[in-house]
């Protein structure tokens, strides 16, 4: 429903539209105000923050062809179909390595992060800042946040791992493994059946340390989970302190990583908490946080349009940026936080982080 005729009276409002920038520029300029303005910023990504053209491997066929070309016999188009590639019988345990260390090595090192990471750590680099991201390509830590300030709770190809796992230490650089593969990848895409890896500890299987089931090795992310929880709690308990939370890319993939904790988090913090989601696909904030919060249904490109934009009149959700994000069906019904609890028992952003340290 549209708040302005209560609000405002027509003749009041036609003078209001007059004064105010186009609903798209002013959700910009009200996010940067709100970086700008808090005294802490907590960063959330998921897979959308990564996207690159010519790099998109996961889900372009033509991408994961030039990336891969000896890998397309098998009938596989994309690195998202290679993930059931463990199940299949056809394709040679040397040729299996042959793709994933290439693979390893294209997304934590070979491929460059986007220039969104670098429009990012411009707005918050002189924050007190905190990333938390699904992401297991390291393109934060590459493009200069502090690693002592990221949390990747889904792994980093950096590692390898016991895929039993023998113990829960179990998990060892991958750096050595691949320096070895990847000079002996053959035309076919096969390696040397001895250079396939295998556990330093019990000789069984390894694969990169990134969450794929329970046998996911947390151990060398749990010191970050605790700080960042902790992290959050000082800012909860400082209550003067303002607080920025910035969600880029994050979907439904993996929602009590990313999006879910970020909700309570920002709910929590009242109206101290201004909460920004961005992403293409899936934008939409619950109307319990609509008025500390915006959304813009665009990729991590709309970063750079942040970093030049000039200060709003008010700090305040303002009735145009209200109504624009009514009009796109960006503010969810009330009651969507009360329906997440009661289906998961909670809607607790402790419990959510805790959890991923299982």
């Amino acid at each position: 429903r549209n708040p302005l005729p209560m609000l405002f009276p027509s003749s009041s409002k036609m003078v209001i539209d007059n004064f105010l920038p186009p609903p798209r520029e002013e959700t910009i300029r009200l996010a940067k105000a709100w970086i700008d303005n808090a005294d802490a910023v907590l960063i959330c990504a998921g897979a959308g923050m990564s996207v690159k053209e010519g790099e998109m491997v996961y889900t372009n066929p033509e991408d994961f062809a030039k990336a891969y070309p000896w890998f397309t016999k098998w009938g596989y188009k994309t690195n998202y179909e290679v993930m059931g590639l463990e199940g299949d019988p056809r394709v040679p345990r040397t040729a299996k390595w042959a793709l994933y260390a290439k693979h390893m090595d294209n997304m934590r090192w070979t491929f460059t992060p986007n220039d969104g990471y670098k429009s990012l750590l411009s707005m918050v680099k002189d924050k007190d800042y905190f990333v938390h991201t699904s992401n297991v390509d390291a393109c934060f830590e590459r493009s200069g946040f502090s690693k002592d300030r990221i949390y990747t709770p889904q792994g980093e190809w950096t590692y390898l791992q016991c895929t039993e796992p023998c113990h829960e230490d179990s998990v060892f650089e991958s750096r050595p493994y691949l320096d070895i593969i990847i000079p002996q990848i053959s035309s076919d895409g096969s390696i040397r059946q001895e250079s396939v890896p295998k556990c330093p500890r019990c000789g069984g299987e390894m694969f990169g340390n990134v969450r794929a089931g329970n046998n996911f090795c947390h151990y060398k992310y749990d010191s970050q989970n605790d700080k960042l929880r902790a992290w959050m709690e000082g800012l909860l308990q400082s209550p003067k302190k303002k607080v920025a939370i910035i969600e880029i890319g994050a979907g439904f993939n993996t929602p009590t990583v990313t999006r879910f904790p970020m909700e309570s988090f920002a709910h929590e913090l009242g109206n101290r908490g201004k909460f920004i989601r961005i992403n293409p696909t899936e934008p939409e904030i619950p109307h319990e946080l609509s008025q500390n919060a915006v959304a813009m249904d665009e990729g991590w490109q709309v970063l750079h349009e942040m970093t030049i934009a000039t200060k709003p009149s008010s700090l305040a959700v303002n009735p145009n940026v209200m109504q624009y994000q009514q009009e796109k069906d960006i503010v969810l019904d009330s009651g969507m936080m009360n329906r997440y609890k009661n289906y998961f028992g909670h809607f607790d952003w402790r419990r959510f982080l805790h959890q991923l340290k299982r």
